[in-house]
C-alpha cells in the first residue's frame, strides 16, 4: 500500500520516516516529522511507515536501522538519511530536492 503511494504521488516529491514502534529514538523523531509535514505540505507529502507492520517494504528497501528517512522524487528514491534528524536539517533537504531551498 505505501509503496503504491510513492509510485503515483499527487505531488512530485515524497519523503518517508521509517520507524519501529518500540524504538525510543523513533518516538522522539515522530513529533518532529509530524510538525514538518505541516510546514512542507505544499512541496512534499511525508509518510510515516512502521517497518514492523510493513516488513516487506522495509526488506525491499534494505531498511535495517531506524529512524530512516527516504526521499523520493518523481517516483525515484533520491536520498536516504539514517538516524535522528533535527527539523531544520530535514526541511532543508526536502526543500533542496523540491527546488525551493538553499543548495549551499
Amino acid at each position: 500500500m505505501t509503496n503504491q503511494l510513492w509510485q503515483s504521488p499527487q505531488l512530485p516529491f515524497y519523503t518517508s520516516g521509517l520507524f519501529k514502534s518500540e524504538c525510543e529514538t523513533c518516538k522522539q523523531q515522530l513529533p518532529i516529522l509530524e510538525e514538518l509535514a505541516d510546514e512542507v505540505r505544499h512541496q512534499a507529502t511525508l509518510v510515516q511507515v512502521d517497518i514492523e507492520q510493513e516488513g516487506e517494504l522495509a526488506s525491499a528497501y534494505g531498511i535495517m536501522n531506524t529512524p530512516t528517512f527516504m526521499l523520493f522524487k518523481d517516483g525515484y528514491q533520491v536520498e536516504t538519511i539514517l538516524g535522528f534528524q533535527n527539523k531544520e536539517n530535514l526541511k532543508q533537504t526536502i526543500l533542496r530536492y523540491s527546488g525551493i531551498g538553499d543548495t549551499c
